[in-house]
């Protein structure tokens, strides 16, 4: 096998400058460097639909957090269930908060996580992801 020392020009013809690149070992002309990939128009749509579903989100996640910051018993309530491996009245107490959309919800002996998803015309389009330790 064949392993180059040194750079070696790009191209080889009269009419172009050599172009060295100390990876590349084949000819390439300089325009062919420049060269971007072509992508089809810009069209906002889904992105400006995500940003919209993702406020929701932030909301939602804006009413959890102030339950939780607001009241130290409500909190006490989260982290005893979560402890006791209570799954189902972890999920009701995060609910009962008045959140609008669904709570994929987590927790160790360190932390809880609270996942909300939200979608745009059957497409997955927007995530929130908070994690908050109380160890």
């Amino acid at each position: 096998m064949f392993y180059p020392t040194g750079s070696y020009p790009l191209c080889c013809t009269s009419y172009m400058q050599p172009v060295y690149h100390p990876i590349m070992y084949y000819p390439v002309s300089p325009h062919m460097l420049s060269a971007r990939p072509q992508y089809p128009e810009a069209d906002p749509t889904l992105f400006h639909q995500s940003a919209g579903s993702f406020k929701k989100l932030m909301s939602d996640a804006t009413i959890v957090l102030n339950k939780l910051a607001d009241s130290k018993e409500f909190a006490h309530q989260v982290m005893k269930a979560a402890q006791q491996n209570n799954k189902d009245e972890v999920e009701k107490l995060i609910q009962s908060t008045g959140v609008k959309e669904t709570v994929d919800i987590d927790y160790n002996p360190d932390a809880i996580t609270l996942e909300m998803t939200s979608k745009v015309e059957k497409t997955d389009c927007c995530k929130l992801v908070m994690t908050l330790r109380w160890r």
